[in-house]
């Protein structure tokens, strides 16, 4: 295990910063002693001259300081509470319902007794509101329940607010409003040319709005283990920036215009899907391979990962707290970690092409549930046993539905005929999607509920696996050093006599 952090120091740091994160949450002294803690082991490998790791512990430090300097800003702001404020603020996105009242983020612009640049959740009376909307309001100032705290920590939100008073004003943000437009176009397109249900699930995929879906529906998509579908993240990520690639390679030839259009494409997903943490996460690690492919520099998929997880909690010190990028990480890393090297030897022994590419999908799919076995269990009780068969029916469809929609959506004002062919054929393919989560989610064995101890019992399965892919690597290593051993004694024995024979009367 020490080798492998060792090769992958990106991911030392991560480590680092997520426990930093644990104990800055709970125990400012905790804090404090990982603070001491990381010090002491960035001198050590600066002596030793083991330099990347002595970037990621000095990453690791700073990632603790800037813990420190939001957990001081957070005991500032509690003082606010039960104060009454007027502000100007701007909403950062779409209104959510609520039994009895509405919910938004919104951010502070300008204020005279309260801190501008601040994230609110606002409770507020029945009442629309979209991402960019600008708002004169009157906010009673509330201290975060303990239960939504560290979900609201995820997202950098310390206060909630009681709206009392709400008037529009003109102005309004001009990125977020640019960016609801875009998305009322791809509504438009979806809805206007696909059955109401397909375009729904269409809207959860490509930007992630899960609002059009009917609970019954959203309750099946959890059972059938296919939750990490409507919640934008590497996945889809990895589906359009691949298409966009595929598509670029065939008239761009320029390495650096590639990673250009790499980050541009990234960033447009991004704040289309509203700077998520799922999607952020992703976003910074493909940023992070294009900067490697600008720079020509070898890269792995763990360090990428790593170095995603380090330069977010720096800004976001308790982004691990968010439910979406815990999960968005952990299948991710089992991807990379387990099913990637697993399946690189199944498809060395395995000829056929379609025997491999189930091979593919099922090791994918078997090693993300597992990675987030522990999260679904103490989050939400229970574990999706048909996860794996749900990922292998949906799975191809659902790559090219997504691309199917996206290229719709983007050639639609130029070529609308081609783009309502492509979107009555992505109708059919969702339709199919919806109908076997429907079947599969709506079984009562979909699920098995399982309590606490469950947890413990993941990890524990987390850790053995980890461990028995260690051991088949070093025996992995053993026999080919044991091999190049024995090719370089016979060639150097082939040598021996050679010579022997040329120094012979």
């Amino acid at each position: 295990m020490i080798d492998y952090l060792k090769e992958r120091p990106m991911l030392v740091s991560a480590v680092g910063c997520i426990v930093s994160a644990f104990c800055g949450f709970y125990c400012k002294v905790a804090l404090m002693v990982c603070f001491a803690l990381f010090t002491g082991l960035f001198l050590l490998v600066v002596i030793k001259k083991n330099y990347p790791l002595a970037v990621a512990f000095l990453l690791t430090l700073v990632m603790t300081v800037s813990c420190f300097l939001t957990l001081n800003r957070i005991n500032e702001l509690n003082k606010y509470s039960d104060s009454v404020i007027t502000a100007d603020i701007c909403v950062l996105g779409t209104t959510f319902k609520s039994d009895s009242y509405f919910i938004t983020e919104a951010e502070v612009i300008k204020c005279d007794s309260f801190p501008k640049n601040t994230k609110l959740i606002l409770f507020h009376s029945p009442l629309s509101l979209r991402g960019g909307d600008a708002l004169r309001t009157k906010i009673k100032i509330l201290k975060l329940l303990d239960k939504y705290k560290a979900s609201s920590y995820g997202k950098n939100i310390f206060l909630s607010g009681e709206v009392l008073e709400l008037k529009r004003q003109d102005s309004a943000d001009g990125v977020l409003s640019a960016t609801e437009k875009l998305k009322d176009y791809i509504r438009a397109c979806l809805f206007g040319n696909m059955k109401y249900e397909s375009a729904a699930t269409m809207s959860a995929l490509i930007f992630g709005d899960r609002s059009y879906l009917t609970d019954e529906f959203y309750d099946n998509v959890k059972a059938s283990g296919v939750a990490h579908a409507m919640v934008v993240s590497g996945m889809h990520l990895t589906i359009i920036v691949g298409l966009v690639l595929k598509i670029i390679e065939k008239f761009i030839y320029n390495y650096r215009l590639k990673a250009l259009i790499m980050f541009m494409v990234v960033l447009l997903l991004c704040t289309v899907c509203g700077f998520t943490m799922s999607i952020l996460r992703a976003g910074v690690t493909y940023i992070l391979i294009a900067v490697a492919l600008l720079l020509k520099r070898p890269y792995s998929g763990e360090n990428a990962l790593g170095g995603a997880v380090t330069f977010i909690s720096i800004a976001s010190p308790f982004a691990i707290f968010s439910i979406a990028f815990q999960l968005s990480l952990l299948s991710t890393f089992g991807i990379l970690a387990v099913a990637m090297p697993i399946y690189k030897r199944l498809k060395k022994k395995i000829t056929n092409k379609i025997f491999c590419y189930f091979a593919q999908l099922v090791t994918i799919s078997l090693s993300a549930t597992i990675m987030v076995l522990p999260v679904m269990i103490y989050v939400f009780g229970y574990v999706s046993v048909v996860s794996v068969l749900t990922n292998l029916l949906i799975d191809f469809p659902l790559s090219y539905c997504l691309c199917g929609g996206v290229i719709a959506v983007i050639i639609k004002p130029v070529f609308p005929f081609t783009a309502s062919i492509l979107l009555d054929a992505t109708d059919l393919g969702i339709r199919y999607i919806n109908g076997a989560i429907n079947f599969i989610g709506g079984q009562k064995f979909a699920t098995v509920r399982v309590d606490e101890k469950g947890v413990y019992i993941s990890v524990a399965l987390i850790f053995v696996i980890f461990k028995i892919m260690l051991i088949c690597k070093s025996r992995q290593d053993m026999l080919k050093l044991k091999l190049m051993n024995e090719k370089i004694l016979s060639e150097r024995g082939s040598k021996t006599k050679w010579q022997s024979f040329l120094r012979s009367p």
